[in-house]
């Protein structure tokens, strides 16, 4: 059987004197029923365009090389695929389905079953699309199934995490749609809201004092319309002046709704924070805890200090008679 052997050539537009030459890109040995060939991309600027085409080569048995004439030139223009995340709730740029611009429309990036599966791949892609966003660092992503549209998705794509934009990750293949793939769904950590914290008949306050027999009621919420109803994980933790961190309750809260727990007496003081699991964003309440004194001695101590003016009153009166 012959070696058969196919190379792929390419040259910038416009064509120019002095540049009118195919140059070499690469080739690879072409095996059994195998008719085509798979190099790897080459970064260009996206105002570049460029003309290629492929050549075949059969050496036979005998050692003879032929060589076909260069195929029909195929006109390539470079891609900027810039991406978007799509969210289902009007709100924030940067949660919702991802999707990139190809071939002139904007279409889903689908995983195949293999990537789908691969924490790791797909963590890769979001760090990677919340940068190029500028939408703060990856929170999570998941797979979702997306609807047959008929414009152009991309995928799978297999980023290491630190490429400055998706287009510069490996890319499967462009397709008519997603077919048997999924699309990919991810929310960046600017799109996570502040929490709000609020004392029980102290309201929304920075610090409060307590007696260490007082128990202490506190709620946490977020506002954040655009995640509809997706719950998100709050926790209420208290952090001691040693730093150490302890989570006291935690409850999966929609937008709006309340979490509220009582922290009984004697309670412990600190930094009581709000924070959606594993955000960055917190707020949070100071609590001073005191031994105070007890209202009999207060009133005591008011009361014989009053007697005690009136004694030396009395005794300077005396003394000055």
């Amino acid at each position: 059987m012959p070696n058969k052997t196919l190379s792929l050539y390419y040259r910038q537009l416009p064509v120019t004197v002095g540049n009118e030459n195919f140059l070499f890109w690469g080739s690879a040995a072409l095996t059994g029923d195998q008719n085509q060939i798979t190099l790897d991309r080459k970064l260009v600027d996206t105002t570049e365009s460029f003309e290629m085409a492929c050549r075949l080569e059969i050496m036979d048995s005998n050692q003879q090389l032929y060589f076909s004439k260069l195929s029909d030139q195929l006109t390539i223009i470079a891609e900027e695929a810039p991406v978007r995340l799509v969210s289902e709730n009007q709100g924030h740029r940067c949660m919702g389905q991802l999707e990139t611009k190809v071939r002139s429309s904007w279409g889903p990036v689908c995983q195949d079953a293999v990537v789908q599966n691969t924490y790791s791949w797909n963590n890769a892609m979001g760090r990677v699309v919340c940068r190029e966003l500028g939408c703060g660092i990856m929170w999570s992503t998941w797979i979702k199934k997306d609807i047959d549209r008929q414009n152009y998705s991309v995928g799978s794509v297999l980023c290491t995490g630190i490429e400055a934009r998706l287009r510069e990750c490996p890319i499967e293949s462009v397709q008519p749609y997603c077919s048997l793939r999924k699309g990919v769904e991810m929310v960046c950590s600017d799109a996570l809201p502040t929490p709000q914290i609020s004392v029980s008949g102290y309201g929304a306050v920075s610090k409060v004092y307590i007696s260490d027999e007082h128990s202490l009621e506190l709620s946490c919420m977020f506002n954040a319309p655009w995640f509809g109803m997706t719950q998100l994980t709050m926790d209420l933790q208290r952090v001691s002046t040693d730093s150490y961190v302890e989570t006291i309750y935690s409850k999966q809260l929609a937008s709006g709704e309340k979490m509220t727990t009582t922290v009984h007496a004697p309670v412990k003081p600190g930094q009581y924070t709000c924070k959606i699991s594993q955000s960055v964003r917190i707020v949070s309440v100071i609590i001073f805890v005191s031994k105070w004194p007890h209202f009999g001695l207060i009133i005591a101590g008011v009361l014989t200090g009053l007697t005690g003016v009136a004694i030396l009153f009395a005794m300077c009166f005396c003394g000055a008679k």
